[in-house]
């Protein structure tokens, strides 16, 4: 049987069957921290949220998943504005007016301080994620040498070049992804495809290999600005390799650290109040 997805959703309609929300930012528009170093807002207020992210409306897309998942750990007070991608349906002419490509995730910088400056937009999930790691206090930096950790030791500029390295293997890992998930059936088993497929996985491995004794790209006791762009990448590869090609990354003998990285990353809570599943991924949408 296929799935259909309406046009327009219905409006404030109430049935038995209807979806009740449970993530935290599904619960309400504005999302607030009670205290945090990030937060100048009350729990119970938003007058002062600065950020606002347009994301998918069903909340598939990893761009816009690796923005929120940053802003959730950095803990950050942000709205929320979801925007249908291409295939859910037409984007509002008011979005199209900030942002006239209509790519997604997109931050607005609200200016709350200044109220006589515009907003900033933000367009680029990286360039998104570097901004708010520029803009935010330092003891909520996730790319940066935090004490009593693995990173303590090196400088600034160390910890850029090794982020930027394991950044490129994400990349490497995502063409190579598609390349073998997208080939001509069985006949890339084996061949160039699949080679490069478990090449990027074993890069991976070795970026993990330069702190082994911490379960995180960077090191340390937390998750990292690297984490925040792998995660949801690495959830859709093991999802769909898993679905179509019988391939299992998650695997402690082939991959210990991965693994590893892996099962610490279901621990994290704002890390599964994002995370989908394995059909969704496999069947409901493309990859």
């Amino acid at each position: 049987s296929s799935i259909s997805v309406p046009q327009q959703l219905p409006n404030n309609t109430a049935t038995s069957s209807a979806y009740i929300p449970t993530r935290p930012w599904e619960l309400e528009s504005t999302r607030t921290f009670p205290a945090s170093p990030s937060s100048n807002t009350a729990a119970n207020g938003n007058a002062n949220v600065e950020y606002t992210l347009f994301r998918d409306t069903f909340y598939w897309c990893p761009y816009c998943q690796r923005v929120q998942l940053q802003l959730e750990l950095k803990q950050i007070p942000y709205r929320i504005q979801k925007i249908n991608m291409n295939c859910y349906g037409p984007k509002p002419p008011e979005f199209l007016a900030k942002v006239p490509s209509g790519l997604l995730p997109v931050l607005q910088v609200n200016n709350n301080k200044n109220s006589n400056k515009k907003p900033i937009t933000i367009t680029e999930s990286i360039d998104i994620m570097l901004f708010l790691e520029e803009n935010s206090p330092a003891e909520t930096c996730l790319l940066s040498a935090q004490t009593g950790t693995a990173l303590s030791s090196a400088s600034q500029n160390e910890i850029n070049a090794f982020a930027q390295k394991c950044l490129q293997a994400e990349r490497a890992l995502a063409g190579a992804w598609l390349n073998f998930l997208r080939g001509n059936g069985g006949r890339n088993f084996g061949g160039r495809a699949e080679q490069s497929f478990f090449q990027s996985i074993d890069s991976i491995e070795k970026c993990l290999s330069q702190y082994p004794s911490s379960a995180w790209f960077l090191g340390g006791e937390r998750p990292s600005l690297v984490e925040c762009v792998f995660a949801p990448f690495l959830e859709r590869v093991e999802a769909s390799m898993l679905y179509f090609r019988s391939v299992a990354i998650r695997d402690e003998c082939k991959w210990p650290l991965l693994y590893k990285w892996m099962q610490s990353m279901d621990d994290v809570a704002a890390y599964k109040n994002s995370k989908s599943d394995i059909r969704t991924h496999a069947r409901a949408l493309p990859p």
